[in-house]
C-alpha cells in the first residue's frame, strides 16, 4: 500500500509539473535591453516627428543606470494587463525589445517607438527624464511603449492621408497604450475622471466634424491630428478618450473584449 501511494504521488507530481511546464512554454516573455545612442547618430526615420532639429551633444547620456534599473524590474515582474491582453495572441513568443536612451530631443517627446535596424524599438529622451520623474512614471511609460511595440504587429497600417481614419487609429493604438501605462490605479480610473472622459470625447467629436470640413487647411488639419496625441496629458483628446474607452471595455468584458477591439481594429465608445 505504501508503495502504491508513493507511485500515485509521483504520478500526480509529474502531471502537475508537466502542466506547469506546458503553461510556462505557452507564456509570452518580454525582455528589454538598454543601449544608448547620441541624438546625432539616430537615423532620421526613428525621430518622433518630422523636421526635428537634432542637437550636437557630447558627453554621457544622463539617467542610464536609473532607467536600466526600471527595465530590469519589468523584466523580472512583467505586467499583469499586458500578459492578459497580449498573451493569448502571442503564445510562447519571446520578445527581445531594445530600449534606446538618447538626449536633446525637443519637448514634448520624452518617449516613443520606431523601427530601428528592422525591429520596433523603444526610445527614451533622457533630457526630459530627471530621476524623480523616472521614479514617479518611468515604469508606467515603459509599459506604455511596450504596448505600442506589441500593437505594431497586430494593427494594420492606416491611411495617413485620411484624417478621420488616422484619428480612429490613434484612438485605438494610443488609447490601449495609455490604459496599460496609466500611472495610477486602473480600476478607479473611470470613477475618478468622469468629467475628463466627457471632455475628451467632446473634443474628439469636434475634431471629427472639423476634419470633415472641405475648406479645412492642411495646417489646421495637421494641428488637430498633432493635438490628438501630443501636448499635456489630459489635452491629448484622442489618446485620452481611447484610454477611457479601453478601461470601460476592460471593466465590462475583460481582456477578451479588448483583444476583440485590437483584432477588429476599432475601439468603440460603447
Amino acid at each position: 500500500m505504501k508503495e502504491l501511494i508513493l507511485i500515485l504521488m509521483a504520478t500526480l507530481f509529474t502531471g502537475c509539473a508537466f502542466k506547469a511546464t506546458a503553461r510556462k512554454q505557452q507564456d509570452m516573455k518580454i525582455n528589454c535591453t538598454l543601449i544608448s545612442i547620441p541624438p546625432n547618430n539616430l537615423p532620421e526615420s526613428v525621430l518622433p516627428a518630422k523636421n526635428i532639429k537634432v542637437p550636437e551633444i557630447e558627453g554621457e547620456i544622463p539617467g542610464l543606470a536609473h532607467l536600466d534599473k526600471l527595465l530590469k524590474k519589468f523584466n523580472r515582474s512583467g505586467d499583469k494587463l499586458i500578459a492578459e491582453l497580449f498573451g493569448p495572441l502571442f503564445k510562447g513568443r519571446r520578445f527581445s525589445i531594445v530600449v534606446i536612451a538618447t538626449q536633446g530631443i525637443p519637448e514634448p517627446y520624452d518617449a516613443w517607438t520606431g523601427e530601428y535596424k528592422g525591429q520596433e524599438a523603444v526610445f527614451f529622451n533622457m533630457s526630459l527624464w530627471p530621476e524623480k520623474d523616472l521614479d514617479k512614471a518611468g515604469l508606467a511609460v515603459i509599459k506604455h511603449e511596450i504596448a505600442h511595440v506589441l500593437l505594431a504587429e497586430l494593427l494594420k497600417k492606416t491611411d495617413e492621408d485620411n484624417p478621420l481614419n488616422l484619428l480612429d487609429y490613434i484612438t485605438l493604438n494610443e488609447g490601449i497604450a495609455h490604459f496599460i501605462g496609466y500611472p495610477r490605479d486602473q480600476a478607479s480610473m473611470l470613477s475618478e475622471n468622469v468629467n475628463r472622459w466627457k471632455e475628451a470625447e467632446k473634443a474628439l467629436e469636434n475634431a471629427k466634424v472639423m476634419l470633415s470640413t472641405p475648406k479645412l487647411s492642411n495646417e489646421e488639419r495637421d494641428s488637430l491630428i498633432q493635438k490628438s496625441n501630443t501636448g499635456t496629458y489630459w489635452g491629448k483628446y484622442a489618446a485620452i478618450s481611447g484610454m477611457f474607452r479601453a478601461a470601460n471595455i476592460y471593466k465590462i468584458k475583460g481582456a477578451t473584449g479588448l483583444r476583440d477591439c485590437v483584432l477588429r481594429g476599432n475601439l468603440p465608445l460603447k
